[in-house]
């Protein structure tokens, strides 16, 4: 469950959020023989499941490593993988300023912003995002799964994308 606690993932999965695997100890998986990372994924979805009653849908991938057989692992979990479109780099601990700078550049609608929780100036980079976004009429979103991918699109690396992302919904 990550740096969540059993506790933080129910309340975070009973309030809407959808919740992902990041695998048991987050290794690439590329590295691993198939039954080994097929392992590192249905073990995180069964803590998921144990400790906080929730079925996990959504990957992201260590490092955003993947390929054919971890796509096919994937799926056979029933897990789709959710893929960022902007990464901060905030877990080098670099400034508020420089994270604030990484999130917007390129920012539009529908774009996906990888962050890492637990980290300090991330934290306090965030005010600023949601102010930057407010300036240029963005709003925060939630990824929406869908098991067609969508027409046309696929991630930087190449495989499917099946996710969109949409305004929060009251």
């Amino acid at each position: 469950l990550g740096s969540a606690g059993p506790a933080d993932v129910a309340l975070e999965a009973n309030s809407g959020m959808a919740i992902g695997d990041h695998t048991m100890t987050h290794v690439d998986l590329t590295s691993l023989a198939q039954a080994d990372a097929l392992s590192e994924m249905s073990g995180q979805q069964a803590l998921a499941l144990q400790y906080a009653g929730y079925t996990e849908t959504l990957i992201r991938p260590p490092y955003g490593y993947s390929n054919g057989p971890v796509f096919d692992d994937e799926q056979s979990l029933g897990l789709m993988e959710a893929r960022w479109s902007i990464d901060t780099n905030d877990w080098t601990l670099p400034s508020v300023a420089t994270i604030v700078s990484a999130a917007a550049t390129g920012m539009q609608n529908g774009s996906i912003i990888l962050m890492h929780d637990g980290y300090s100036n991330t934290l306090a980079a965030m005010p600023k995002i949601l102010q930057y976004m407010r300036n240029h009429d963005l709003c925060p979103g939630q990824m929406v799964p869908s098991w067609t991918p969508l027409a046309a699109s696929s991630t930087p690396w190449g495989t499917p994308n099946f996710l969109s992302v949409v305004p929060w919904s009251s």
